[in-house]
C-alpha cells in the first residue's frame, strides 16, 4: 500500500469552507465540502474550498459530518465539475441538508452552482445510522460517531486499508437538551484531525449560563418588557426552547413563546427523528414526561408563519412586539444579517426590551457590531431592501457554544488515543494555543492550505 495523502482545500487556518481530501491507490475520499460566508455588509459571495473542483471528477465518493453550510454548502458545485458520486452522511443530515441548501439559493442565487447540480446532489444524498460500518470503495469504510453538535452530526472513522484516519467535524463535549457530549472510537486512530475553534478558550458549564439568562428573562417579564432571542434555525434553537419549555413552564402558558423564521421548518424535521438513535435518553424522558410526541406541541409556544397565522404576517410581527403583555420571541437569523429579527427591531415601540444573544457573532456582522454598543444600524436586507434601525433594547449575550472549549477538546484528543494529530477549524492563534497546551502529549502538526502531507505504512 502507498502512502495515504491527506489535503486540505479550506478550514486548515480558519473556521468555514471545510474540505479535505484522503487519497490512496487511486482512491479519493472526500470529507466535507463547505462555504466561508462573508458579512452582508461586504457584498462579497460566499468562498468555496480552494482547487477542490479540479479533482471533483475524479473523487471516489464524499462524505459530509453534517449539514450547516460551513461544511455542506459547496457540495453541489462538485457536480458542476464532473462528480457523479454519492454523498454519504447521516440520515437526519438528509433533509436538514436539502433545505438549508435550497435556502442559499434563495439568497444568493447559482453563485457556485446551479439548481440542476442542487438536485443531483439531493438525490445523492445517502443518510446512514451511527455505528454503521458502510463501505465506500474497495478497502474504505467509514463509521459516524455522534458528535454532540446538532441533529445528525457525527465525527468519521475512515478506515483505509486498516489505517484509521478519524475526522471530529464539529464537536461538543457537553451535555445539550438533545445531545449526550461528542463520542469517540473503541480503538486507537493512527490520525487525527480535530477541530479547534474553541482551541484557546473555555466556556462555563451551559447550566451556569442558562442560569443567567432564565433570570434576565424573569426580570424581563418582571418590567414586563418582550424578549428577542436571534438564534441559528438549526442547532441552537431547538436547544432554547428546550431550556425555556423544562424552566419556564407555567411562564409560557401566560406570557407565550413564539417561534418565527426557518425555526419551525427545523422543528418539523427534529420532529421526525425524536428516538434514541438521534437524541439523549434524558430528552426521550423530557417529552415523556410532558405527555407530549413532540416539544414543539407544547401549548405555550405559537408558531408564526404565513400558514400558520390568519393576517397579514408584517402586521402580526408588528402587532406582536407592541403588544400590552411580555412575550419571549425567538427568530432568525443568529448573527442578524437578514430574517423576521429586523422586523422586529425596526418595528418595537418600547424601550428596553431584551436582546439575548445565544450564539456566536461573527466580525462584521450586524450582531457584532450590536455586541460592541453600535446602536444606529443602516442595513441591507438580502434582498436589497434598505433598512434604519435604532437599537434601543438592553443587550445581553448568553454564553453558548456548539463547540468543545479547550479543555473539552484536550479530552477529546485524549480519547481518541491518536499517534499523529492535525489542528483544522480554527483561526491559526486557536491552533497554536490549543496544540501548545498538548505538545507534550501528542505530535501535532497544523495543515497548511493546499499542502498535501503523507502518511507512511
Amino acid at each position: 500500500m502507498k502512502n495515504i495523502r491527506i489535503t486540505s482545500f479550506g478550514a486548515a487556518s480558519d473556521v468555514g469552507r471545510s474540505c479535505f481530501l484522503v487519497e490512496n491507490d487511486g482512491r479519493k475520499i472526500l470529507l466535507d465540502a463547505g462555504l466561508q460566508l462573508n458579512p452582508r455588509r461586504t457584498k462579497l459571495p460566499s468562498n468555496g474550498p480552494f482547487g477542490v473542483d479540479k479533482v471533483a471528477e475524479d473523487l471516489t465518493a464524499v462524505v459530509l459530518s453534517h449539514a450547516h453550510l460551513d461544511h455542506s454548502g459547496y457540495l453541489p458545485a462538485l457536480y458542476e465539475h464532473g462528480f457523479e458520486g454519492s454523498i454519504y452522511t447521516t440520515k437526519p443530515t438528509v433533509p436538514i441538508t436539502k433545505v438549508l441548501w435550497q435556502d442559499h439559493i434563495k439568497i444568493e442565487g447559482e453563485q457556485h452552482y446551479s439548481k440542476k447540480s442542487f438536485l443531483d446532489a439531493s438525490k445523492n444524498l445517502k443518510g446512514f445510522n451511527y455505528e454503521s460500518e458502510i463501505k465506500i470503495a474497495d478497502g474504505v469504510t467509514i463509521k459516524f460517531l455522534d458528535a454532540g453538535h446538532i441533529l445528525g452530526s457525527a465525527s468519521v472513522v475512515v478506515d483505509m486499508d486498516g489505517k484509521l484516519i478519524y475526522y471530529s467535524g464539529d464537536i461538543n463535549d457537553q451535555l445539550t437538551p438533545f445531545h449526550q457530549p461528542a463520542k469517540t472510537p473503541d480503538e486507537p486512530v493512527d490520525v487525527l484531525l480535530v477541530e479547534s475553534t474553541n482551541g484557546g478558550r473555555s466556556f462555563p458549564k451551559r447550566s451556569k449560563a442558562t442560569k443567567n439568562f432564565l433570570s434576565l428573562i424573569h426580570e424581563s417579564f418582571a418590567k414586563n418588557k418582550k424578549v428577542l432571542i436571534p438564534s441559528f434555525a438549526l442547532g441552537r434553537s431547538q436547544e432554547i426552547q428546550m431550556y425555556l419549555i423544562k424552566h419556564l413552564g407555567q411562564k409560557l402558558y401566560s406570557n407565550g413563546l413564539y417561534t418565527d423564521g426557518m425555526i419551525n421548518t427545523m422543528n418539523s424535521i427534529y420532529e421526525k427523528y425524536l428516538t434514541k438513535h438521534w437524541i439523549s435518553d434524558i430528552a426521550l424522558d423530557f417529552i415523556k414526561d410532558l405527555n407530549l410526541d413532540s416539544p414543539f406541541d407544547f401549548d405555550g409556544l405559537t408558531k408564526v408563519s404565513k400558514t400558520t397565522i390568519n393576517s397579514n404576517i408584517n402586521d402580526y410581527r408588528r402587532n406582536l412586539i407592541n403588544s400590552k403583555k411580555s412575550k419571549i420571541i425567538l427568530t432568525t437569523s443568529g448573527m442578524l444579517e437578514g430574517g423576521p429579527i429586523l422586523s422586529y427591531l425596526s418595528e418595537q415601540n418600547a424601550t428596553g426590551n431584551l436582546l439575548a444573544i445565544v450564539g456566536y457573532q461573527v466580525e462584521g456582522t450586524v450582531g457584532h457590531d450590536i455586541l460592541n454598543g453600535v446602536t444606529d444600524l443602516d442595513i441591507e436586507t438580502p434582498w436589497g431592501k434598505s433598512q434604519k434601525i435604532n437599537i434601543t433594547n438592553k443587550v445581553e449575550r448568553i454564553g453558548y457554544s456548539g463547540h468543545s472549549g479547550q479543555k473539552g477538546l484536550q479530552e477529546f484528543v485524549r480519547n481518541s488515543n491518536p499517534d499523529l494529530v492535525f489542528t483544522m477549524h480554527g483561526n491559526l492563534s486557536s491552533q497554536l494555543e490549543f496544540a501548545e497546551s498538548m505538545k507534550e502529549e501528542f505530535l501535532f502538526k497544523k495543515f497548511d492550505l493546499n499542502v498535501p502531507f503523507d502518511i507512511p505504512n
